[in-house]
């Protein structure tokens, strides 16, 4: 017999019939038609009762004579099938129960109430896509929760039972409980004596076991990898005084090793090892050092050991400042790597070619990570540095910008320093790197005078093959060439073994001696995209050869007095405001050098002197050591500040004077109108202070992009061996990190000698 409360609905009430004498209210509506269901039971499908519940609306509406829209008319319409449409889409949705719905790199929610890491990928596509489903029991997975969980739950017990109880007492308790004597045979336990096999059988939600008097109920555990680690009473490593030798040989088996790795990850990463490698290695070390053996294997180290402690370094090296931290100049270069992706689909790893672009924060040459842009255009480029920057760094004192002089990157109108310049609505201190510069002009003279390049490292000329095996012949009697090198301190410079060759033979041919040691000496890769180690070679192949023909003496004699002086200069003096000054002494080297060379190297300069631009000359003549010059720089931006412009200038090279006496003078000034340097415009400039500004006035911006070259090559490293963006990042990180601490290491003392923790 039904009775009154059965059929009450929790949120509408009884049914009962609409009251004629009142228009109904939603509510009523919904009373109506459950009395309705009610009344017609099962013999009438749902479409029958909204009808008659339909008519008993409109009847009530009409006798209150008001005009209605019928359900005809408003069932096709519009509004209605978007709301009908709204509606479905709601109720395809999660019908989300979970205790907290946090974001889960961000939850600060407690243990029991946080998704299990291994769920959250799940977890999270159910909300979303819901592409994926629940398979079968990973067995692999139920038998370690199982294990963690029994081992948590035993002590938890017995610390319950008995107060002064250890962890390591109840171990040993465990393993007499899980051992194969005949005590377990008499024992009331729900599996087989196979204690790993049937661990994976178990069902993790109804497992009952039973010992004795002592009764587990494990429940499904949900801890990830960090939660596991902090099972309380755990110890990895107990001293004779905790245990004795009988109890500590029992307790291997379920202690487990609790030590962070944190040197050892930043090692791993720094040589790139892999993890077996790695645990092979330590382990040994450990074995041989006495502490593993094969009766104590308590501190034995596995590869998911070394995994875990690489990926947590990793990510504490990623992990952000508490206050987003400001930029002051962003230097960047990119290449195409090769690069693993892993496909979750196949649950593997492919290798694909992907453009990344490196930043570096100056001062300080500090990696601040890197982009992939959709595409190679500078817009695409543009996009991804900025959405990068404005999510991790404050961009408000951002003033300037330093790359190669790729068109992608310098375009007047489209390239991506221009595109930044619109983005932020300011102009930004374009600092182009002088090495690039540098090596424009050598190129464009060897290939005048030996013709085209074959391939990524090879030339077709004479001089070109013979530079593929130069250091294979023997030095000859040559003619020694004059240079213009700066002295240098080697002990302090950071020069690569690259740049000491080059020092080193431009030294040799300048003197006429060259010593056994630098002739077995390897010059470096052929490669076109390193014309150093070209002009390694070049000069490599002039000392072994007695009477070089014209075209040799010729690029022998541009390197020795041109490009080796300025390579030099520019390491020496780095600032960026020494820019125009060495731009200005490649000029005045140039003039010595024959009509021939003048008339293949001035264009190529003129194209690419983005230091003669009024901005950077104007940052030299701040800082020069004659007040003359330092006056009249003051007096132009003075101007400048009077003439300031609404909109952003665009960065155009004015003409050259290659004949100029002094580096202010390279440009007409009468005949354009020059703007204020972008580094300049929040000091306090004026004919008074002309005595005491100097460099230090301004922050160490290099004129270079030499530590973003540094960079790129980590990115291309990292893309080789881990996927994903911030893993890669991760790594990178993680490389900078362990050779800051360890510079160098040659000998035991230099291990904490040399780090800077």
């Amino acid at each position: 017999m039904a009775t009154r409360s059965k059929d009450k609905c929790v949120v509408f009430g009884h049914p009962k019939l609409l009251n004629d004498r009142m228009l109904p209210t939603f509510n009523d509506v919904m009373c109506h038609y459950l009395f309705v269901q009610h009344d017609l039971k099962e013999k009438f499908a749902g479409s029958e009762i909204l009808k008659q519940t339909v008519k008993k609306i409109e009847e009530i509406w009409h006798k209150a004579s008001i005009p209605i829209r019928n359900l005809k008319s408003r069932k096709n319409t519009q509004t209605t099938n978007l709301k009908l449409e709204s509606f479905k889409e709601e109720t395809s949705k999660l019908f989300d129960i979970a205790a907290y719905k946090c974001e889960f790199q961000t939850c600060k929610c407690e243990k029991s109430k946080k998704v299990p890491q291994r769920e959250q990928n799940f977890l999270a596509d159910q909300r979303t896509k819901r592409l994926m489903a629940t398979g079968t029991v990973d067995i692999k997975v139920s038998t370690k929760i199982a294990k963690n969980q029994i081992r948590k739950t035993c002590f938890l017990k017995e610390e319950d039972s008995k107060p002064g109880c250890s962890y390591l007492d109840v171990q040993e308790n465990f393993l007499e409980f899980s051992s194969s004597d005949e005590d377990n045979e008499e024992a009331d336990v729900e599996f087989d004596s196979s204690f790993d096999k049937s661990l994976g059988e178990i069902n993790s939600k109804t497992t009952t076991l039973t010992r004795r008097n002592l009764k587990f109920e494990p429940v499904a555990s949900t801890l990830s990898q960090e939660e596991e680690d902090d099972i309380p009473g755990k110890r990895s490593d107990p001293g004779p005084d905790d245990v004795s030798d009988k109890s500590s040989l029992k307790n291997k088996s379920l202690s487990q090793m609790r030590l962070k790795l944190p040197s050892v990850a930043l090692a791993c990463d720094r040589t790139g090892v892999s993890d077996r490698a790695a645990a092979i290695i330590v382990n040994a070390v450990l074995e041989d050092t006495g502490v593993i053996s094969k009766g104590n294997a308590t501190m034995t180290i596995d590869r998911m050991k070394i995994r875990r402690s690489r990926i947590s370094q990793r990510e504490l090296c990623m992990a952000k400042p508490t206050e987003t931290p400001a930029i002051i100049g962003l230097f960047f270069d990119g290449r195409k790597d090769r690069t693993q992706i892993y496909e979750t689909t196949a649950n593997k790893r492919r290798c694909i070619t992907e453009e990344h672009i490196s930043l570096v924060s100056e001062p300080g040459s500090q990696y601040i990570g890197h982009v992939v842009p959709e595409g190679s255009s500078a817009l695409n480029i543009k996009a991804s540095i900025i959405v990068y920057l404005r999510q991790n760094f404050n961009l408000n004192d951002l003033v300037a910008v330093g790359s190669d002089g790729t068109v992608v990157n310098t375009g007047a109108k489209n390239g991506v320093i221009r595109l930044l310049e619109k983005e932020l609505k300011r102009p930004l201190q374009w600092l182009i790197c002088l090495f690039h510069f540098n090596e424009l002009p050598l190129r464009h003279l060897f290939k005048e005078i030996d013709g085209e390049t074959s391939g990524p490292c090879g030339h077709k000329g004479s001089i070109g093959k013979k530079l593929e095996s130069c250091e294979n012949l023997p030095v000859k009697q040559y003619k020694r060439i004059e240079s213009d090198l700066p002295q240098l301190n080697r002990s302090g410079s950071d020069l690569s073994t690259d740049q000491q060759y080059l020092l080193d033979i431009m030294q040799s041919v300048e003197t006429g001696n060259v010593s056994a040691s630098l002739a077995s000496r390897n010059p470096g890769k052929l490669s076109h995209a390193r014309w150093l180690t070209t002009a390694n070679r070049i000069m490599r192949l002039y000392v072994a050869t007695e009477v070089p023909d014209e075209s040799l003496f010729l690029l022998a004699s541009y390197i020795s007095k041109v490009y080796a002086p300025f390579w030099f200069r520019v390491k020496l003096r780095p600032s960026c405001t020494e820019g125009s000054r060495h731009l200005f002494q490649l000029i005045k080297s140039c003039s010595t050098l024959p009509e021939m060379v003048k008339t293949i190297i001035y264009p190529v300069i003129q194209r690419i002197a983005f230091f003669a631009h009024p901005e950077n000359i104007l940052l030299s003549m701040l800082t020069d050591e004659d007040l003359k010059y330092k006056e009249l720089g003051i007096r132009r931006i003075l101007k400048a500040r009077r003439e300031r412009r609404q909109t952003i200038r665009e960065f155009n090279i004015p003409v050259l004077r290659f004949d100029a006496d002094h580096y202010s003078e390279m440009i007409s000034w009468y005949k354009l109108s020059a703007t204020e340097p972008p580094l300049t415009m929040k000091m306090d400039i004026n004919l008074d202070l002309i005595s005491s500004i100097n460099t230090s006035d301004f922050p160490l911006l290099p004129s270079n992009t030499q530590a973003v070259e540094r960079c790129v090559r980590l990115v291309t490293e990292a893309s080789a061996a881990v996927c994903g963006q911030s893993n890669r990042d991760g790594f990178i990180k993680n490389r900078i990190q362990s050779r800051q601490m360890l510079p160098y290491f040659e000998k035991k003392s230099d291990y904490f000698k040399n780090r800077n923790e």
